[in-house]
């Protein structure tokens, strides 16, 4: 049910989350027909070759992910960010759109676990109560989401750029990575960090 309600807000159709058949299961970037998977530039791929390949181990199917699912996650991942740190509602987030095995890889977050990541967010939320967060820029590749993000701690601050990474399982977030840019001291570069 939670998936469902999820899917709605997200504004993805039951079709959208099984796919188009076979083919719907073994896409490679581009979208399914009735004989199998159009790659970009009008090439096909039968799903029989697909299911052969997975079959001999040359591919595995839990490896391929289709367009349909790399948007999925993208939007899964934004609308996380969005309840989470922009609306500062941390707890209810994590609760909604993060499995309960979730890794953090954060150093900062001692443990690396679910709850932790809660608290630890909590707590930067609590010491910076005016804090703004703004996504720049997303992408998906696979079962990954990468977001290129501005941290602004309090109004007239300066923004720490952040990079964060998030792998995804079933449409669900599983792991998390980030890298934090400090803001320069002076920005020699006259090429703007957003």
């Amino acid at each position: 049910m939670e998936r469902k309600n999820r899917d709605r807000a997200l504004g993805i159709t039951h079709s959208q989350r099984l796919g188009a058949g076979v083919a719907g299961d073994l896409p490679l970037f581009g979208f399914s027909t009735s004989f199998g998977v159009r790659l970009r530039f009008g090439i096909a791929i039968p799903c029989s070759l697909l299911a052969a390949l997975a079959m001999t181990g040359c591919v595995s199917p839990s490896k391929l992910t289709s367009t349909q699912d790399v948007e999925t996650n993208r939007r899964i991942v934004l609308a996380f960010y969005n309840e989470a740190l922009v609306s500062k509602r941390v707890r209810t987030s994590f609760q909604r759109y993060v499995s309960p095995s979730f890794i953090e890889h954060k150093p900062d977050v001692v443990g690396g676990t679910r709850e932790e990541t809660i608290v630890f967010l909590g707590g930067l939320i609590q010491e910076f109560p005016e804090a703004r967060w703004e996504v720049i820029r997303s992408i998906s590749e696979g079962d990954f989401v990468f977001l290129h993000a501005r941290f602004t701690p309090s109004p007239g601050a300066a923004p720490y750029s952040i990079a964060d990474i998030f792998r995804l399982q079933k449409g669900v977030i599983t792991e998390h990575w980030d890298a934090v840019g400090r803001p320069p001291e002076h920005q020699r570069n006259p090429n703007p960090r957003f």
